[in-house]
């Protein structure tokens, strides 16, 4: 049996030897502060899926990590928002629950967070089936606004920054369809497409204090806007490829 003395002598050994190896390991992840104080605040431990900067590659150590993390560092990440309209091209609005944390009680379409290992299109599918009971039998037409995500960066009042690759979705549903909706939205409203531009005061959220948007080819060139003008913008796209679509017919 070794004695005392060498018990503790190889103990501190061993802990010199793992310390050593930390200390030069090649391939440290880069550093990353989680959030502590979600847990007493009842916030949900959903998991993102951080990128990079550009959308290319996801960050070594960073692959998943709670959404708290990833707003309250500003780390980029992606999802999906989609405008879903019926057979009279009038869009779905949402009102947000006066329990969400970021924009309660405001107007707004579907849009979801991106899970770990899904594309957009998943995304998009999802929220569709998870927020509006919508499976593929009742979407009719899925198609992109913008050819590819764009980078929102939004700033709110409550130091949480939103750094999100985002792609931008049409879905076409069967008449009849837009019946359910998740606990997350207090009310609906169907508005004619062509109408948004005109009532875009609809979509205001106090909370954003600065709202940036940029395109996937010059990702670091991010212009000014508001998130009304952005999708006053995007429904004057998703109506001119609808024409263009029955044109085609």
């Amino acid at each position: 049996m070794l004695s005392r003395k060498k018990l503790i002598s190889t103990s501190c050994a061993l802990l010199g030897l793992v310390t050593v190896t930390l200390m030069f390991s090649p391939k440290t992840a880069p550093k990353v502060v989680h959030d502590t104080q979600s847990h007493d605040a009842g916030v949900s431990y959903e998991l993102l899926q951080v990128v990079s900067s550009t959308d290319d590659t996801l960050h070594p150590g960073l692959r998943r990590l709670p959404i708290e993390t990833v707003h309250r560092q500003g780390l980029p990440h992606r999802g999906s928002i989609v405008f879903v309209l019926n057979e009279r091209n009038e869009v779905l609005l949402l009102k947000r629950a006066p329990s969400m944390k970021t924009c309660p009680s405001t107007w707004s379409i579907v849009g979801e967070h991106s899970e770990p290992n899904e594309d957009y299109m998943e995304t998009a599918r999802r929220g569709l089936s998870e927020e509006l009971s919508l499976n593929s039998t009742a979407v009719r037409r899925v198609g992109p606004v913008w050819d590819g995500p764009l980078r929102l960066r939004i700033e709110y009042d409550n130091k949480r920054v939103d750094d999100q690759w985002t792609m931008f979705y049409f879905a076409v549903v069967a008449a009849g369809a837009l019946t359910t909706v998740s606990e997350e939205a207090s009310a609906t409203m169907l508005l004619p497409l062509a109408q948004v531009p005109a009532r875009r005061q609809l979509l205001g959220c106090k909370n954003m204090r600065r709202f940036q948007a940029a395109h996937r080819a010059a990702p670091a060139q991010l212009r000014e806007t508001t998130y009304p003008d952005l999708l006053s913008e995007g429904a004057m796209i998703v109506q001119n490829r609808l024409l263009s679509l029955q044109a085609d017919l």
